[in-house]
């Protein structure tokens, strides 16, 4: 038996069905789903918190590039512009500012964006790159990815609570924009 398989998209059961290799906000909620399973079993101080960042950290990305995509007309840069500026976070809190503010969203749903852009400049700090936790050493093989992490004590704990304040905020924003969108085509269509 195969360990890996090519099977049709359209019979894979998440919770939310995936449409498309795009389909940024299904991966973002498989790796948040991921993070918080490694966090019910409280990693702190073990290498298993190491991961559990990892996951909760590629999350974020992907449901802020999640919100991007599909606003260009509002941030000026289409999907490559979005994608093309890597793993780093902060190069989107910008777009990502303009794009909730639009959408009268950046204090919503009983989170503040300030919330958010302070969790932001905390990954820039520790994982800029999104490789320190992913990799003990650079590609060189002799130096360590960030020699930071050999300090850091992860608060299992407090990053779910806080990462999963973050990422209710953003996927709910995220169907808000949606539903606006929604109802501005029906709206269009002359649909009620």
């Amino acid at each position: 038996m195969a360990l890996f398989e090519l099977v049709d998209q359209t019979k894979v059961r998440f919770k939310e069905p995936a449409s498309s290799l795009w389909d940024f906000p299904g991966y973002a909620r498989a790796y948040w789903e991921a993070a918080s399973q490694l966090a019910e079993s409280q990693p702190d101080n073990s290498l298993a918190a190491f991961p559990m960042a990892f996951l909760y950290r590629h999350a974020l990305e992907l449901a802020i590039k999640s919100i991007l995509v599909g606003e260009g007309p509002i941030t000026g840069k289409c999907e490559d512009d979005v994608l093309k500026i890597g793993h780093r976070l902060t190069p989107h809190t910008g777009d990502l500012r303009k794009v909730l503010e639009h959408h009268s969203l950046l204090d919503a749903f009983g989170y503040q964006f300030r919330a958010l852009e302070t969790l932001i400049k905390e990954w820039e700090t520790l994982d800029p790159d999104a490789m320190a936790l992913r990799y003990s050493v650079k590609k060189d093989g002799n130096t360590a990815s960030n020699e930071r992490l050999e300090k850091v004590r992860i608060d299992a704990v407090g990053l779910s609570r806080d990462m999963d304040g973050a990422l209710n905020y953003l996927f709910d924003c995220l169907s808000e924009i949606h539903r606006r969108m929604h109802r501005d085509i029906l709206e269009e269509e002359g649909v009620e």
